[in-house]
């Protein structure tokens, strides 16, 4: 159900060779924390458990876009942008408040352009919450060096969706390294 977006990581692979995000699964972001130390993973598994929603979650994917300019990446970033709705927001919100135990631990070193999004960082860990957060599935996020009206990226955005509707009953919390993800568990929803 995830086809199109490792098709378009190929592409990507293949034209652009190796970008950002590119190797990382398929998968949509929620958040992302860069901790200063360890943290008890046991104890994390078991406060986010608590989460529970009342039905599943669909999600439907809009169109393919392009972040220009990432604030994180610093580079153009492609996604499959997916219609946020009240069940998202929500969701992430609850994933979020069982973070903010952790905040003392949370490096926050990031200076963004925009003050919603420092607050956010400040509170949250995460400077993408609620309206600001752009729910997406990443392809990658090429190299500023490459032209915006490059003929890939311009058939990317020209891309059809067929699948549009997901359905989401679980989440799961990765260990990021570089371009290594370890899955450290998975959380049902139901």
């Amino acid at each position: 159900n995830l086809k199109i977006i490792r098709i378009w990581k190929k592409i990507i692979k293949k034209n652009f060779k190796e970008q950002k995000y590119l190797n990382h699964p398929p998968h949509s972001t929620i958040a992302v924390f860069n901790f200063k130390k360890k943290i008890d993973i046991n104890d994390l598994k078991i406060s986010l458990k608590k989460i529970r929603i009342k039905k599943s979650i669909y999600i439907k994917i809009l169109k393919s876009s392009i972040f220009y300019n990432d604030p994180i990446t610093k580079g153009d970033t492609l996604h499959f942008l997916i219609k946020k709705n009240k069940e998202l927001i929500i969701l992430q919100k609850k994933i979020l408040k069982e973070f903010t135990k952790y905040n003392k631990f949370i490096k926050k070193n990031e200076k963004l352009r925009d003050k919603k999004f420092n607050l956010n960082l400040k509170k949250f860990g995460y400077p993408f919450v609620g309206n600001e957060w752009l729910p997406h599935f990443t392809i990658a996020s090429i190299n500023a060096k490459f032209s915006a009206k490059n003929l890939i990226l311009n058939k990317f955005l020209k891309q059809k969706i067929t699948k549009k509707l997901f359905k989401v009953d679980n989440f799961s919390v990765w260990q990021i390294t570089g371009e290594k993800h370890k899955k450290i568990f998975k959380i049902s929803l139901l």
